[in-house]
């Protein structure tokens, strides 16, 4: 449709803001969009205050998980730290929620669910005696930034964070322009909570607090008051919102004399189970499914690394070897990996299992500049002072360049085929217009916060009007037509109306599932779920799919009117066989990468493909 073409997306986004346009997510995925207009005061390292503090130090040098390289399920390549997260529940709004937790087995704390676990809202800020603060990330990471006067700013490049103090108090405002304030309760480690995570145009989450700093409520962006339980000690026992007249208790933890999280139990009621030893290291996770994941270690505590890890039956096993600045790691498929890395722990040269070698360069700001792939081909990024990517050069030589405004926003792109695509932004740092190479203006404007009407290059407008939780309920066409939608109070879809007024009606379960879909026509879909939310049973009025699964989600077979279709897998989890219900069977060789290197068709015509050392066939 016309719409989906000035858009470039099927359904309204609503993140971080007003509706959004999918095109300009590219900014989004590059860490482009725009913050606050800050100075640049203030540069130097506040890591030396590390041990000073009596911080934890391991929650300080912890990298960001883009600057990791992760195996297995998952372990970090180069400090052989277990590294684990789970999204336990999400909800939509101008602000989402999203409750990620994340585990790290050498972080030696006592974090909000049990030890050495996090979760996105565990935000605080703690003043040190050396006229800094420490900054609690919502993965548990800790960071430091300077103390400032009435009117400074500090950009931290590293972490793209912008800090500034004015006569509210302190600010932080991250990559998507969120704005975190932290007028809480100290806790339980003196870091003082965070208390609204807003936009520059109005819509805020905010928190609330039980005595010593310990999270009691979090209102939504939609203005939804989600219940948070906690036992004396500040760990989470229960998440609930009361939604259409019900209590859905979204996530549950149980804990051991410990203080280990054992057991997480979802909205459905199916559990997740962890086992740990002695020093708090996770050693064993049951999933939904039934199935466990291992991991042993050599060492003990924070200074423990994992030296192998495996899923029942072998699948995703790996065997750990540390050197002097190096890893080396051995898969179930008997395929050797070594990685090399400097005392940032940022990996240098990767020698894979079919013996290339990939080299990566970074800056001092942890930064990937260089990407040498085996067959010596350059990926190269340049940045700006504030770490955007201004210009990037592939491996054929083409260059993209890019351009933001004062802002930080993203105002142009050129390709390097020569074409440009353009943005321009109102004073809230939102869209409104998009140029495209064809030089077609569409246009955005707001009302409320919220976006009000596109308008296309030829001057047609499109309307489009939303409840008060902010979820997308018409859209009028230029020539008067429109759709409408209707929401649950979780703001899942329930009806749509399509111009000619045919009506489509949906149905969930407690964890989000679609279970009923409803045609104009009287058709009826059925879906069924497993417990880890795979779909095993489809059907309609006229026929049914059913299907099953292996390890991690991955699809063995599949069932339609006798049609039977099965997959096989090798221990990477990595496809090899298809089989019909014939009987016959299409099988794929994999080299050390898991490249196709063979296939043996169903007729038994076999293919064979050379590659270059960077898997392309040649």
């Amino acid at each position: 449709s016309m719409l989906s073409t000035i858009t470039s997306v099927g359904n309204p986004v609503i993140v971080g803001g007003p509706p959004t346009i999918d095109v300009f997510a590219l900014a989004m995925k590059l860490g482009l969009k725009g913050l606050s207009k800050f100075g640049k005061k203030i540069s130097h390292l506040l890591h030396g205050l590390i041990d000073k503090a009596g911080l934890n130090p391991r929650l300080a040098r912890i990298l960001k998980k883009t600057a990791c390289i992760i195996f297995g399920e998952p372990v970090d390549a180069a400090t052989g730290r277990v590294y684990h997260t789970n999204v336990d529940f999400e909800l939509p709004g101008p602000i989402p929620v999203v409750w990620e937790r994340t585990y790290y087995s050498d972080a030696a704390v006592d974090g909000p669910l049990g030890y050495n676990w996090h979760h996105s809202y565990n935000l605080g800020i703690r003043q040190l005696e050396e006229g800094a603060f420490a900054f609690r990330h919502a993965d548990g990471r800790e960071s430091f930034l300077p103390a400032l006067k009435l009117g400074e700013s500090h950009f931290d490049r590293r972490e793209q964070l912008a800090w500034t103090l004015d006569d509210r108090g302190y600010m932080l405002t991250d990559i998507r322009g969120l704005q975190y304030r932290f007028d809480g309760p100290e806790n339980r480690s003196g870091y003082r909570m965070v208390s609204g995570i807003s936009t520059k145009d109005g819509f805020r989450i905010r928190f609330e607090y039980a005595s010593g700093g310990r999270l009691a409520g979090i209102i939504s962006s939609r203005g939804e008051f989600l219940k948070v339980e906690t036992d004396e000690s500040g760990r989470g026992l229960c998440v609930s919102v009361h939604q259409d007249g019900e209590e859905v208790k979204l996530v549950r933890y149980r804990y051991d004399d410990r203080g280990d999280m054992v057991e997480t139990i979802d909205a459905l009621d199916v559990s997740k189970h962890f086992v740990y030893s002695g020093g708090h290291l996770l050693v064993q996770l049951t999933n939904q499914g039934g199935m466990s994941f291992h991991w042993e270690y050599e060492g003990k505590g924070e200074n423990a690394r994992c030296v192998h890890t495996w899923g029942d039956g072998g699948v995703m096993e790996y065997f750990i070897r540390y050197g002097k600045g190096y890893t080396h790691i051995r898969n179930g498929e008997n395929a050797e990996t070594e990685y090399y890395y400097g005392e940032d722990k940022l990996i240098y040269k990767i020698v894979d299992a079919n013996g290339g070698i990939t080299r990566r360069q970074y800056n001092s700001f942890q930064e990937l500049e260089v990407t040498v792939n085996p067959e010596g081909y350059t990926h190269k990024t340049s940045y700006n002072e504030f770490g955007q990517p201004v210009r990037i050069t592939d491996e054929n030589g083409e260059d993209t360049f890019l351009d933001y405004d004062g802002n930080r926003n993203l105002v142009s792109l050129y390709t390097p085929g020569g074409k440009r695509l353009s943005w321009d932004y109102d004073g809230l740092d939102r869209v409104v217009s998009r140029t495209t190479p064809g030089g077609e203006t569409v246009k955005y404007a707001y009302e409320g916060g919220v976006l009000r009407t596109i308008t296309d290059g030829q001057g047609r407008v499109y309307t489009l009007t939303f409840n008060d939780r902010y979820d997308l309920e018409l859209l009028q066409f230029p020539n008067g037509l429109f759709r409408r939608w209707e929401y649950d109070g979780r703001g899942r879809l329930v009806q749509a109306v399509d111009v000619k007024g045919n009506v489509t009606r949906y149905a969930y379960d407690r964890a989000d599932n679609l279970v009923r879909l409803e045609e104009p026509d009287g058709n009826v879909h059925r879906f069924e779920y497993d417990a880890m939310g795979n779909m095993v049973h489809a059907s309609d009025n006229i026929r049914e799919v059913r299907f099953t699964y292996g390890a991690l989600g991955v699809l063995k077979s599949r069932e339609q009117e006798r049609h039977h279709i099965t997959f096989g897998y090798n221990s990477e989890l990595q496809l090899r066989r298809i089989g019909n219900e014939a009987g016959d069977n299409y099988f794929f060789e994999l080299d050390g990468l898991g490249l196709v290197v063979t296939e043996t068709g169903f007729d038994g015509m076999r293919r064979e493909y050379e590659r270059d050392g960077a898997g392309r066939v040649t």
